[in-house]
């Protein structure tokens, strides 16, 4: 893995969409997360799938080496093929990353994920893991319930 971080991600990436990625890569590639976010892994994606399942693989790290006007334009150029919870938990993900880097980049980051994004956190129907990404990184307020996600990305969105 750290002789050659981005081509073995890219493996993983498309062994895991295939349904044969070993179970002993679900562990070996977060302990390496490091080496393959130092890499130029962003540039080996060519769908929104492929993005959703790299960062599942790597357990939605937080701070991922790139810039969130890096992510838009790559996401731009990528096809959207990302689908059911993992789209969500992709989504998920952009909201995290542009709310951490409180840029004027962020914006453009917010706007792709947040439509459908809310729409799940309204209905309260997010996937396990943009639940954990959102209530665990979310900024709390201490003027509106913990647990109310709706209310903390609104105020998350107002300090932007």
């Amino acid at each position: 893995m750290i002789s050659w971080p981005t081509p073995l991600f890219r493996a993983a990436i498309d062994a895991a969409l295939a349904g044969r990625l070993h179970s002993s890569w679900l562990r070996s590639i977060p302990r390496h997360y490091g080496v393959i976010l130092g890499s130029s892994w962003l540039d080996v994606l060519h769908s929104t799938a492929d993005l959703a399942e790299g960062l599942a693989l790597l357990r939605y790290p937080r701070y991922v080496n790139k810039t969130v006007e890096e992510l838009s334009r790559r996401i731009v150029a990528l096809s959207d093929d990302a689908k059911g919870t993992a789209r969500i938990d992709l989504q998920a993900f952009l909201l995290r990353a542009a709310i951490d880097e409180d840029s004027a980049a962020s914006w453009r980051l917010i706007s792709m994920a947040l439509p459908e994004l809310r729409i799940a956190v309204l209905q309260g129907s997010l996937p396990s893991a943009a639940h954990s990404i959102l209530i665990h990184d979310l900024p709390s307020f201490y003027s509106t319930g913990y647990w109310d996600l709706n209310k903390r990305i609104l105020l998350s969105l107002s300090r932007l």
